[in-house]
């Protein structure tokens, strides 16, 4: 059997991590959607990702709220989401705070955002929901969120 030497290995290890970057820039350069994306003259990936908006909610309801009504209205409001081209990413229960709710939105861009706030300001469904929600709810934290890195 032949014995690994320190070039031998070295040369093992350099070619690995070839293949690493290969794999990984591989990756980098398919959208989600399945197109190609662009990579400028500074070798950053751009995809159809980095001008999304992300928005988390973190949500505390109040103790007594009514978990039913809460469910109905997520489905009405998911209605109008998907209406307006607005992704929901998901909706979690935090598991150590029974009365708290994460939910997070996507949009296109903030121009997206934008306008969607706007067309909601003159939707009645909207606002009444809106309005029933507020009366279950503690407290509301948004936190807008842009893409760091695309995997």
């Amino acid at each position: 059997m032949r014995k690994l030497t320190s070039i031998s290995i070295s040369n093992l290890i350099t070619t690995i991590s070839l293949v690493i970057l290969v794999l990984f820039f591989g990756q980098c350069t398919k959208s989600s959607s399945g197109g190609n994306t662009e990579i400028d003259d500074q070798n950053q990936t751009k995809s159809n990702t980095s001008n999304m908006l992300y928005k988390l909610y973190i949500v505390k309801t109040i103790g007594d709220a009514d978990k039913s009504r809460g469910i109905e209205l997520f489905a009405e409001f998911n209605k109008i989401y998907k209406d307006n081209n607005v992704k929901v990413i998901g909706v979690w229960l935090n598991s150590d705070v029974a009365n708290e709710v994460y939910f997070m939105t996507a949009f296109q861009d903030a121009s997206h955002y934008n306008s969607f706030v706007e067309s909601m300001k003159d939707n009645q469904k909207y606002q009444e929901m809106s309005r029933e929600m507020e009366a279950e709810r503690d407290s509301v934290k948004a936190v807008n969120l842009k893409m760091a890195v695309s995997l």
